[in-house]
């Protein structure tokens, strides 16, 4: 294996964008059709083919389990706001316009 292949022992917050960015890339099915098992094993096998390294945690099999964890859901969407749009929102349960605050 090629040098530029291996991540070193990296914090994790270099690690887990990498990881599932690549791993995303090598899907050949939507990760939606995926079990928990099959993605667990896919993340599982990046980490090992690619020795990659964390300072989080030296046990893969931990290390596997927090990315999964932090993959988050394929459906949930992310919005930029304000911080007054965000305690307005807060507030009302849903994205909320500020200004009547």
């Amino acid at each position: 294996m090629a040098q530029s292949d291996t991540l070193g022992a990296l914090p994790y917050a270099q690690v887990l964008p990498r990881v599932q960015g690549e791993v995303a890339r090598s899907l050949t099915r939507q990760v939606e059709d995926l079990t928990k098992d099959e993605l667990k094993s896919i993340i599982a096998r990046y980490l090992r083919d690619h020795n990659v390294k964390c300072s989080l945690t030296p046990d893969p099999n931990r290390l596997t389990e927090y990315i999964y964890h932090d993959v988050g859901s394929y459906d949930s969407e992310v919005y930029l706001a304000s911080p007054a749009t965000v305690a307005a929102s807060a507030i009302e349960g849903v994205l909320a316009d500020p200004r009547q605050y």
